[in-house]
């Protein structure tokens, strides 16, 4: 009964390190001229062609073998063209694994995200969100545990400030402006 006993505390006292380090993050910044810029918003050249967005892979105490996500776009006029990474990868934007082939100490760009686009798109985001089948995007520790990994959004044309409702500072769409108009200004619309 007593080795019973300390085999539970020595269990968990192995376990705590495991669930307290869990705290991976990552960020999507905006490459302008070959180098990333550290942002939450795109402000986009005017002129068509090619958007790429970085994806940074930060932790204050993990060391990272891979990880598994998909890129969500939404309101951005941009068409997918590819990923490219330095490391070993799997997949495409609906389903990306990428393994480090070691412990990689972050924090570190772990992929580029590239687009085509033919105009200056309206404000919009991109997010790094959970694969189809799965409930967070995840990494692996060097102990090949998977644990969720928190995902920073990207605006595209977008401003930073505190968005209304929120006490803290972050890259957002703000709403659109809309014009004031009279019942009689919208049946004329329909009129012949």
């Amino acid at each position: 009964m007593r080795k019973t006993l300390l085999v539970l505390p020595i269990a968990l006292v192995l376990a705590v390190p495991t669930l307290v380090n869990a705290s991976a993050w990552v960020d999507l910044f905006p490459i302008v001229d070959g180098n990333y810029q550290s942002t939450c918003n795109f402000n986009e050249p005017p002129s068509a062609g090619l958007r790429e967005v970085a994806v940074v892979l930060n932790s204050l105490t993990d060391y990272l073998t891979g990880v598994r996500f998909a890129v969500s776009e939404s309101d951005i006029n941009w068409q997918r063209v590819a990923i490219t990474t330095p490391y070993s990868s799997v997949g495409n934007f609906a389903d990306l694994s990428i393994g480090f082939d070691t412990c990689l100490t972050p924090p570190a760009v772990i992929a580029t995200l590239q687009y085509v686009a033919s105009s200056r798109s309206p404000c919009g985001t991109i997010r790094i969100v959970a694969p189809q089948g799965f409930v967070s995007p995840f990494y692996n520790d060097c102990l090949f545990n998977e644990l969720p990994l928190q995902s920073h959004h990207m605006t595209v044309n977008g401003v930073y400030g505190i968005p209304e409702g929120s006490d803290y500072p972050e890259c957002f769409c703000p709403p659109s402006a809309t014009q004031p108009s009279t019942w009689g200004q919208i049946k004329s619309l329909y009129r012949n």
